[in-house]
């Protein structure tokens, strides 16, 4: 489909994003990843924010580590490199990077707005969310805390960006 699009057109750009999106929930769809990110499509410009969804794509897919994401970040060691990056790192199916990710979002005035939002992204990666159970099976418990430690905005994007999907079981102590 990304080959039948005009080169350089909206819709290539379009198709290029969905399937960076779409990468991230399907096993299979590594190989294709990294052809687009080794040999791109005519017209296709490979930015920095196309270049980062297909990254964090295989960052959730468990083909990068950190140190590819570290690699990654090299390239593009910018403001918005590194909330990239972490958007990645949290996307790893790795529960320690995820625990070190929600510890560190946990804590109040550790990181900035941006942060927290770059890292809800990355932890909510379908793939890896059974790495979050130790999460959801105390997050009743933890919600007045996070009221209590965080501004309100920052209280209403970690409630509802870690909060448990839907099936999960919730038990409040």
């Amino acid at each position: 489909m990304l080959g039948d699009a005009e080169g350089g057109s909206d819709a290539q750009l379009i198709i290029a994003r969905a399937l960076a999106d779409q990468a991230a929930v399907t096993p299979t769809s590594a190989d294709r990843v990294r052809e687009l990110l080794q040999a791109q499509p005519e017209g296709l410009e490979l930015g920095p924010d196309l270049r980062w969804a297909l990254t964090r794509a295989l960052a959730a897919l468990g083909e990068l580590d950190l140190a590819g994401l570290d690699e990654a970040l090299a390239g593009d060691d910018t403001m918005d490199g590194r909330l990239e990056h972490l958007s990645a790192k949290a996307s790893l199916p790795d529960a320690d990077a995820k625990r070190q990710v929600i510890e560190a979002a946990l804590t109040p005035g550790a990181w900035s707005n941006a942060q927290i939002d770059a890292a809800l992204v990355g932890l909510q990666q379908p793939l890896s969310r059974d790495l979050l159970a130790e999460w959801d099976a105390t997050h009743l418990d933890r919600l007045g805390d996070l009221w209590r430690e965080h501004s309100i905005e920052m209280a209403q994007w970690l409630v509802n960006g870690l909060f448990p999907e839907a099936g999960t079981e919730l038990v409040a102590r």
